[in-house]
């Protein structure tokens, strides 16, 4: 009967420095393209947005109660927010430039050679009005957008106000947010957030 041997663990990087790994982790630049997150002071709240800056998740401690006063959940909620777009604004800064998007149809189209001169005149009016219906849209949603508003979530614990489509106060119920689990309240969040547009 033979006995059994041990193998040997050094191959899982057992003798490697924890501490020598983790800062060459910190000194690798950041991944451009990656998922950005945000946290309140207290680390209460996280807010991570996808990379094109659309909030993807947002969570709330368990034990946020211990860090936070109630009325002060709302503030951590921005302060999160605000840190995670600040940190996607960075991440959007050392993307490589890219080709410009393309727009889904042309503003102008071509005009067709061989038309003659009332024919080529009405082809330019049309495309002259074409452009000015395209502008008129772009200011009606530019002065919608510019208007404040408020979006409140589903559940009806979290809204969150906004100016120009950037959340400046969140208002949380401070009843339902000690009564309902921290998960429940920042699904609520999320779904505010997702909202917006």
């Amino acid at each position: 009967m033979t006995e059994p041997t041990l193998v040997s663990l050094d191959v899982l990087g057992a003798g490697d420095d924890p501490a020598a790994a983790r800062a060459a982790a910190q000194a690798a630049p950041p991944d451009p393209w990656a998922e950005v997150e945000g946290r309140d002071a207290s680390r209460s709240v996280t807010v991570r947005l996808t990379p094109s800056g659309r909030v993807a998740d947002v969570a709330i401690s368990d034990w946020w109660r211990e860090e936070l006063s109630p009325g002060r959940l709302g503030d951590a909620v921005v302060d999160a927010y605000r840190g995670a777009v600040t940190r996607s604004a960075a991440a959007m800064a050392a993307r490589p430039p890219a080709d410009p998007p393309r727009p889904a149809y042309p503003l102008v189209r071509p005009i067709e050679p061989g038309l003659d001169h009332d024919d080529w005149l009405a082809e330019i009016r049309r495309a002259n009005q074409r452009a000015a219906d395209e502008l008129d849209r772009a200011r009606r949603l530019l002065r919608e957008q510019a208007g404040e508003r408020v979006v409140p979530g589903p559940a009806g614990i979290v809204r969150l106000h906004t100016r120009g489509g950037v959340v400046t106060t969140a208002e949380i119920d401070v009843h339902a947010a000690l009564q309902e689990s921290p998960a429940v309240v920042a699904a609520d969040a999320l779904a505010a957030f997702q909202a917006i547009g």
